[in-house]
C-alpha cells in the first residue's frame, strides 16, 4: 500500500494547525501567569501599605479623661458621632488602656 501526495500533503497541514494551535495556548498561558504575578504583587504592595498605616507615635498632652455613653441597637448607635481633639486617646471599652 502506498501514500499518496494528498494525504502527505494532508498530514502536513493537519500537523500546521497543531503546532499554531499549540503555540498560541503557550500563548495564553504565559498571558494568565503574567496577569497572577501582577495581581500577587499588588496584594503584597498593599499588605505592606496596610501594615504600617495604623501606627501613631504622637504624644498627648495632659488632660482628664472623659466618658460616654453608647447606645446601640439593632439598626443604630447613639450618640451618633462623637468629636474628640485631635492627638486625644479613645478608648472603645471601659477599663481597657489606650494603645
Amino acid at each position: 500500500m502506498t501514500t499518496s501526495g494528498t494525504d502527505d500533503t494532508r498530514i502536513a497541514e493537519l500537523e500546521q494547525q497543531l503546532e499554531q494551535s499549540r503555540v498560541a495556548r503557550d500563548g495564553w498561558t504565559l498571558g494568565i501567569f503574567g496577569v497572577a504575578v501582577v495581581a500577587l504583587l499588588a496584594s503584597l504592595a498593599s499588605i505592606g501599605l496596610g501594615s504600617r498605616g495604623g501606627e501613631s507615635t504622637a504624644a498627648v498632652a495632659g488632660g482628664g479623661t472623659k466618658t460616654v455613653d453608647v447606645e446601640l441597637g439593632d439598626l443604630y448607635v447613639r450618640p451618633s458621632s462623637i468629636d474628640v481633639e485631635a492627638g486625644s486617646d479613645v478608648v472603645d471599652r471601659p477599663g481597657a488602656d489606650p494603645a
